[in-house]
């Protein structure tokens, strides 16, 4: 944890969370841990680094996880317990034998085993150099106290890109993106087509911001109602189900938003974002906690919205999407925009 000891846990990052809770729960020394997706939130070195601690601890201790990024440990963990859909076990034994005999139900309840990627969409986008920019962000600065959060020395977006932002746990990543929407304050220019964006109403005509919690934006009463809101005209209740299906919530379309698993609100707050018809949808770590079938299914269609000039800027830490699918990578590094 790279932070000072009188350092607040409201303002950690939620990387920066997960790793406090796992170090509170390491320091108890139970004979049996329970860890539920612990790496969930975490950068590529910090998932790597949990579970070489985490290694070295189970040859002394019990250790339980429930985690949808297996691959990391699939190799090195004793036991595999597969459910199906309705909690039933229905499979438990070493990984290699899992494996061999159940890749086909691995493959369908969407578990993120070995070969899972296989059989993720293609990616059909290729960048395009001559995008025309419609937001600029320049000499930018968000400062806390002493401590600079983020500096932004350009940042231009146009039409119809997909950019994913990486860095570290803690990096600014967040910060970025709640700088972008004049959530935070900060220090440089920011435009839309050439005009000075200073207040939340005027970012918001042109972006949508989703949170890396989705409970922080949910004002209604149902699944239904979440999306429909954003819609008008006679086509709103036909445009209202085909999100609702797009985006696998037709079993929970009546449920209140916070009754949903966490996966669930995360997808239903995808589709908020993409009936808002914004030019530019910020997505806070979008797939984490999703199985792969919501996984791909998301990036399917985002590739498609990206076709149609829509721009989709997303934080993520996983190699797999960044690798394939953007058309543009932004990193943060020591805090600096590269």
């Amino acid at each position: 944890l790279d932070v000072g000891p009188k350092q607040t846990v409201q303002q950690l990052s939620g990387g920066m969370k997960q790793k406090l809770a796992i170090a509170e729960t390491v320091l108890q020394e139970a004979d049996t841990l329970f860890l539920d997706e612990p790496t969930a939130m975490l950068d590529v070195d910090a998932t790597e680094d949990l579970w070489n601690q985490i290694k070295d601890m189970w040859q002394e201790q019990t250790v339980l996880i429930v985690e949808h990024k297996v691959e990391h440990i699939w190799e090195h963990v004793d036991r595999v317990i597969l459910m199906n859909h309705h909690g039933e076990i229905i499979a438990d034994d070493t990984p290699q034998v899992i494996l061999h005999q159940h890749e086909d139900l691995l493959t369908e309840y969407g578990v993120w085993h070995p070969k899972a990627w296989d059989h993720a969409p293609e990616a059909e986008l290729l960048p395009n150099k001559d995008i025309t920019s419609r937001f600029k962000y320049e000499s930018g600065e968000v400062i806390r106290g002493k401590k600079t959060l983020i500096q932004v020395p350009e940042l231009t977006i146009g039409d119809g890109e997909w950019i994913t932002i990486t860095g570290k746990n803690g990096a600014g990543k967040t910060t970025l993106l709640e700088s972008m929407m004049q959530l935070i304050k900060y220090r440089g220019e920011m435009s839309y087509d050439g005009q000075p964006l200073h207040k939340i109403n005027e970012a918001a005509k042109h972006m949508y911001l989703v949170y890396q919690n989705p409970e922080l934006q949910f004002i209604t009463n149902s699944v239904y109602e979440e999306i429909f809101i954003n819609f008008s005209g006679e086509s709103a209740n036909a445009e209202t189900e085909k999100l609702i299906e797009l985006l696998n919530l037709e079993a929970v379309r009546d449920q209140h938003p916070f009754e949903l698993s966490m996966g669930q609100k995360r997808r239903l707050s995808v589709a908020t974002a993409l009936s808002s018809r914004a030019d530019i949808i910020l997505l806070d770590e979008p797939t984490f906690g999703l199985d792969s079938h919501n996984t791909f299914n998301l990036l399917n269609l985002f590739q498609q919205r990206v076709a149609q000039g829509q721009t989709i800027i997303m934080v993520t830490h996983d190699p797999h999407i960044i690798e394939r699918y953007p058309t543009r990578r932004i990193e943060l590094r020591d805090h600096m925009l590269c």
